[in-house]
């Protein structure tokens, strides 16, 4: 098994901390990093104590508190230093159990990321109050809806993650703490494209000591997550809109090189015979206007009905008329080219004439009709654009699922393992929390997810 490496982010926790730690270390391949935030109650103290007991185990002191999330991303910083393969996010107060650290680190064998779940078919919570449970619950559907993500606990702290996943994301910008700070580096995790599995797991509330949520995590949490799923949701749109321009300009240059073949083709059919410039006096202007006017013929029917088939008017005469007003705007650049290039500058063969007329004058001739029939012609008066299916997932409400990126969702593979969990220190007075984990149904159901 690979070298892991657990940190506990401490502030308040020196009843809890000697038990948890040796309940760590009794775990295989594992050593303890201890973050703590200068705790007034002397955790951190304790920690040196336990460290020069043990040399599995480390300590960080840092000068004061300064949050959850900057903890465990200068743990995560100091694991990777020190080339540990696997670094484990885990609760001081007892919450989550060490006794199942196996089950998260058996799925990095084919998984990024390992989240201890307790909202999965397996998973539990221990005495923990209704409102506490419809606050995990409620912040997690939340989080999925805004964020697109499709995992069942997007709160939970019991995380494990592989040495090279945590180097593919970018720990330096995290600034959330709290709930948020789980749920910024699951998002994080997810955007990076981590196969991301979730684990059943069983979840104790503190017998020692005070928790530390509070209202001003609560609110950091729905302030950073509405304003993660408002970006989201416009990166969403935008791509969708970028995707139908591009679209649009695909069709338009196919339908375009139909007319061009039109164009090119007529244009030189006459240039050579009823309107060489030895028989008609201005005779290429005359063979590029007829050309060019039955090449726009060809393109409107191309156009109409293939590439803004949407946006297409009922009027048909209407949008006819506008359509040849739009290209004649383009059929005056290209003409102006040819014009400019043969009667002004001299360049009199067909070779130039060609060049003139049919490159530079068709480029830009056709830059100017797409955009005319794009925001005139097609664009109909007082009827938006049709709207991404992002959009209007997020106005119905519904769960979003990185539109367009197709189902991620792998099958679940539950599997019963028959595993005797022993919780506490040998000798220890047995806890209703103790007895819980026991008598747990360890079901193991770990979709992964990959981008």
């Amino acid at each position: 098994m690979n070298n892991t490496l657990v940190i506990i982010p401490t502030y308040n926790e020196r009843e809890n901390l000697r038990s948890i730690s040796a309940r760590v270390l009794a775990q295989v391949n594992t050593q303890l990093l201890i973050v703590d935030d200068a705790s007034p109650d002397g955790t951190g103290e304790l920690a040196d104590e336990l460290a020069a007991e043990s040399p599995l185990i480390h300590v960080l002191h840092r000068d004061g508190k300064r949050g959850l999330g900057t903890a465990y991303c200068e743990g995560f910083e100091w694991g990777l230093a020190q080339g540990f393969d696997i670094l484990v996010e885990l609760d001081g107060d007892g919450s989550h159990q060490p006794e199942q650290l196996d089950r998260l680190r058996e799925q990095l064998d084919h998984a990024d990321l390992a989240i201890g779940s307790r909202w999965v078919p397996g998973g539990s919570v221990v005495n923990w109050p209704a409102r506490r449970r419809l606050l995990s619950r409620a912040g997690s559907m939340y989080a999925r809806a805004a964020l697109g993500l499709p995992f069942r606990d997007i709160t939970g702290g019991y995380r494990a993650f592989t040495a090279p996943a945590l180097r593919r994301l970018d720990l330096d910008s995290v600034a959330s703490q709290g709930y948020c700070f789980q749920i910024d580096m699951l998002r994080r995790a997810n955007t990076a494209g981590l196969r991301i599995a979730e684990v059943p797991i069983t979840f104790i509330e503190r017998e020692f000591g005070e928790s530390k949520m509070s209202k001003g995590i609560v609110s950091e949490a729905l302030i950073r997550v509405t304003e993660w799923g408002m970006h989201a949701a416009q990166e969403r749109i935008v791509a969708s809109r970028l995707w139908k321009l591009f679209v649009q300009i695909a069709l338009f240059c196919l339908v375009g090189g139909i007319g061009f073949i039109v164009d090119v083709g007529v244009f030189n059919v006459l240039r050579l015979g009823p309107f060489a410039p030895h028989n008609v006096s201005g005779g290429p202007v005359l063979a590029k206007l007829v050309s060019t006017s039955l090449a726009i013929a060809v393109t409107w029917a191309g156009n109409r009905y293939w590439t803004f088939r949407d946006q297409r008017r009922d009027d048909v005469r209407r949008e006819a008329i506008e359509y040849a007003v739009a290209s004649v705007a383009g059929v005056v650049v290209s003409i102006a080219c040819l014009w400019a290039t043969h009667y002004v500058f001299g360049l009199t063969s067909v070779l130039d004439d060609n060049l003139s007329a049919n490159v530079l004058g068709l480029a830009l001739g056709t830059l100017v009709r797409f955009v005319l029939y794009r925001s005139w012609v097609f664009a109909r008066p007082g009827i938006p654009e049709p709207v991404s299916v992002a959009a209007q997932e997020i106005d119905s409400g519904l769960q979003l699922r990185n539109t367009g990126l197709g189902d991620r969702r792998a099958a679940n593979t539950p599997a019963q393992f028959g595993m005797n969990v022993s919780v506490g220190l040998p000798g220890s007075p047995r806890t209703q929390g103790d007895q819980a984990v026991e008598q747990a149904p360890l079901f193991l159901e770990a979709p992964i997810q990959r981008l």
